[in-house]
């Protein structure tokens, strides 16, 4: 064994905090526990891990831990901390250099296999750490080896592991370390850049590495390297140098490399710039500690196109803020090895608690990551996960804390990720096409796994992944289902979700669209999509005059999808593939969907289509131009309709994870909608002969109004014009 100035014990941490929970950490050094033994504390209960050789990341971090504040007895501790013995990443502290002397502590053998995982149940077992939890220090060149989904499997096992991916992570629990950092991230040019103004830099964005083999840099060189304020160029590029671009640039770009993890993540956060990361898989390190989103800007690689435009948008204020925050968690937490193990230390002492649900919620809900579910279901580890799945799946992940969101053991609900055979998909991770029948067949087989006993499994549809199944194939399972029909949903049980959102449904122009009156937009009623049904190529299109009725293909160029929802009174929804709901609700208009009576609004039953929309017949689209000519002289009815859109806009649709947490409220109440009453007795309304508007006051004394032709109970179509109190002489 070799020992190392960097390995010294450390005396402190950056950090003064105190220790929901205290760890042990096992040690490796001979003579632990004899003077004869040179076998470490875990190798003397597993003597199979003897053979394993020690990375020195792996040690500098054990070593790190070991002298935190939170580091205490075995006996008091409710974790205890493994040697890195399936740590596999030789690029640390001697980058690029593999596995050479300089990056290993202890030679021996790689034991990245399944007798590993072996060595690892006899430790947990042991009667000394009876009831605690044995954390894993890991890393390693494939995350689907199948081991590690045994270790998911049993959760007294935590892993710190570098470079998790999303659908594994199991948030709150388990930790994404940083990459070890480099010499360049305390250096003298790093420092004299964080003293530079953002202003003083003369490149906007850059990268510099490794392009080829590697799809998304390739790409971002293709549509964004210009050669003047963006530098994309390969490693072997003698026309900008590393470190030049590194410090004088605004934004550092940090791409996905050979790994999901790179060790350019820790130089770009204290390049004195504002990190930016790419990446549609990985979880940031120290995620759950400093979320990269407050110190940095995050795209995911189907972003890559708008990347560089977004990057110009952001002014100055939001630059400096993420900028004066991006030195801090350097200073704090990235700079050194020794900052890296205080963080995680400090992620590691904090006790996962039960994640409080609010009286409404009535059940808990956990979102089953893919590795969750395929240590129950091994048959699924060989099936593709098609990206719109796995982003839908993502979502509810993500909420981590919501109000309704629950470990597994403590939840009522379970949402299953899904798997696919269609051979239009865009897989996340590819496998096989496995048959519908093939995956529900495993869902079935999870229903009597004892993790799942007794809880209700709910399933995506529509999102990529299994075509419609019949009526057999429904029970016992609830269903999410996009762009349902009547047929195959089942009111108050199954839900109708929103399709993915888009960026224009949260833009800065759909709000300020909002805000200009309808009378002004430039055409009465538009639509541009698909013109290949029997519906959109007869009665629709013969709508189409080029002044109040835009109604055109998707193809035609004259046109811009944009500009004819921001800029019309009335947007077409055309329910089905491709229709655009999100962007219609979101567009400052009012939607207006033709369909028959099969069509489910998204999310119908907790908000109610008619509320916030019109919804013609097949038959009445013939006749739509003046009706809605009608419809906008009514400026109170046609104000509701929009404000309510408004509402359902921002609350239920901009956004992925919005979008997810609406759907555990409608999961909750699926008929919120129809039940949702004014529940105050009604003293006095005045009819508004004139306007055609009842004025209602209630109990509350606040003033209501509602068109006459709508005034019914239901809350959600009257909207209050003055707060009171008013008495009943009043008014």
């Amino acid at each position: 064994m070799r020992r190392w100035a960097w390995l010294l014990p450390w005396a402190a941490f950056a950090e003064d905090v105190g220790c929901e929970r205290r760890f042990y950490v096992l040690s490796l050094e001979a003579g632990a526990n004899s003077p004869t033994d040179d076998r470490g504390e875990a190798e003397v209960r597993a003597p199979q891990l003897r053979r394993c050789s020690v990375l020195a990341y792996a040690e500098a971090l054990r070593r790190g831990l070991a002298s935190s504040k939170c580091a205490g007895s075995l006996e008091e501790a409710e974790v205890v901390v493994v040697p890195g013995y399936t740590f596999r990443n030789c690029h640390w502290p001697s980058y690029g250099q593999g596995c050479s002397d300089a990056n290993v502590f202890r030679a021996g053998e790689e034991c990245y296999d399944p007798s590993a995982v072996q060595s690892y149940g006899l430790l947990r077992d042991h009667p000394d750490f009876g009831g605690k939890a044995l954390a894993l220090v890991d890393a390693g060149a494939s995350v689907l080896k199948a081991w590690l989904a045994d270790v998911y499997s049993d959760p007294r096992f935590i892993l710190l592991r570098l470079g998790p991916a999303l659908w594994f992570h199991r948030a709150g629990v388990d930790v994404s370390l940083p990459p070890g950092p480099t010499p360049r991230c305390s250096g003298a040019a790093a420092q004299h850049a964080m003293d530079e103004p953002l202003s003083a830099r003369r490149y906007l964005a850059s990268f510099k590495g490794k392009l080829r083999n590697n799809a998304a840099r390739v790409a971002m060189a293709k549509l964004h390297h210009n050669d003047l304020d963006v530098i994309v160029v390969d490693r072997l590029d003698d026309s900008h140098g590393y470190e030049e671009l590194l410090y004088s640039s605004v934004f550092p770009l940090i791409l996905e490399g050979d790994m999901l993890q790179t060790f350019r993540f820790t130089e770009a956060v204290c390049s004195g710039g504002i990190p930016v990361l790419v990446t549609s898989s990985q979880v940031p390190p120290l995620q759950e500690l400093v979320p990269f989103e407050s110190y940095g800007v995050l795209f995911r690689e189907e972003e890559l196109p708008s990347l560089v435009a977004r990057l110009r948008a952001l002014d100055g204020l939001t630059r400096a803020r993420l900028r004066e925050r991006a030195l801090q968690v350097c200073r704090a937490h990235f700079r050194t090895l020794e900052l890296q193990a205080a963080s995680v230390a400090l992620q590691l002492s904090r006790r996962p608690r039960s994640q409080g649900r609010k009286e409404a919620c009535g059940h808990g809900f956990h979102a089953l990551s893919l590795t969750e579910t395929e240590a129950m279901c091994p048959e699924l580890r060989a099936c593709q996960v098609p990206r719109a799945a796995l982003d839908f799946h993502e979502s509810f992940r993500k909420l981590k804390n919501g109000a309704c969101m629950a470990r597994l053991e403590e939840s009522h609900v379970v949402l299953l990720p899904g798997y696919s055979g269609g051979a239009r998909n865009l897989p996340a991770r590819r496998g096989r096409r496995c048959s519908d029948e093939e995956i529900l067949g495993a869902y079935n087989r999870l229903l009597s796994h004892a993790r799942l006993d007794g809880k209700l499994l709910l399933l995506a549809s529509g999102f990529g992944g299994f075509a419609e199944v019949g009526a057999e194939g429904v029970e016992p399972f609830a269903w999410l289902r996009v762009h349902p029909s009547q047929e195959n949903f089942r009111n108050g049980h199954d839900l109708s979700v929103p399709p993915a959102p888009t960026e224009l449904c949260s833009s800065v122009q759909a709000s300020q669209s909002f805000l200009e009156p309808l009378a002004g937009k430039r055409f009465l009623v538009s639509f541009k999509g698909r013109l290949d049904g029997p519906l959109l190529d007869g009665p629709l299109s013969a709508l189409h005059d080029g002044l109040e009725a835009v109604v055109v293909d998707e193809a035609d160029a004259r046109y811009s999808s944009e500009y004819l929802l921001f800029n019309s009174a009335f947007s077409l929804v055309v329910p089905g593939e491709g229709s655009r709901f999100n962007e219609a609700v979101c567009s400052g208009g009012v939607p207006a969907a033709v369909a028959n009576s099969s069509w489910v609004p998204p999310l119908e039953g907790f908000f109610l289509f008619e509320s916030y929309g019109l919804r013609l017949t097949e038959a009445e689209a013939f006749g739509v131009v003046p009706f809605l000519r009608s419809v906008l002289a009514d400026v109170a009815q046609v104000q509701l309709l929009r404000e309510n859109a408004r509402r359902v806009c921002s609350s239920a649709l901009q956004t992925r994870e919005i979008q997810a947490a609406a759907v555990l409220a409608a999961f909750h109440q699926p008929n919120r909608g129809y039940e949702e009453r004014v529940g105050q007795l009604l003293l006095q309304t005045i009819y508004d002969e004139d306007s055609n508007v009842f004025y209602a006051l209630f109990q509350d004394q606040i003033l209501y109004k509602a068109v006459a032709g709508r005034a019914n109970t239901f809350q959600s179509v009257w909207i209050s014009v003055g707060a009171g109190p008013f008495a009943p002489h009043l008014i």
